[in-house]
């Protein structure tokens, strides 16, 4: 058993071949963005309150889901905020980016103006 074996083991409750059998699942990539990090490993990401493993992510996005400290309505809140940028520039209101993820304009949270 390796450094990462222990590592994975003691942190998370699992394996090295769970490990590569979620990254597997996940075609190589981060759960969220999709982006295959060359230098580092994606990071075991987990609920803090219940410690269930969600998936892998690459660094920005784990590090976002954590400044975000796990809260849905923050991360919607970020989305409705970039998205209203875009209809003020004349964008679609309804799109899907090259990702496959689909951007609806329809944020029903109001914004604080400045």
């Amino acid at each position: 058993m390796d450094k990462r074996d222990l590592y994975l083991r003691r942190k998370y409750g699992i394996t090295s071949e769970d490990y590569e059998r979620m990254l597997k699942e996940q075609k190589g990539g981060c759960a969220i963005c999709g982006s295959t990090p060359k230098k580092r490993r994606l990071a075991v990401d987990h609920n803090h309150k219940t410690g269930r493993i969600r998936g892998l992510l690459c660094f920005p996005c784990n590090y976002g889901i954590g400044w975000l400290k796990d809260n849905a309505k923050k991360a919607y809140g970020i989305a409705c905020y970039i998205e209203r940028d875009g209809k003020k520039q004349g964008k679609n209101k309804k799109h899907s980016s090259a990702d496959g993820f689909t951007v609806v304009a329809s944020c029903r949270i109001p914004y604080r103006r400045v």
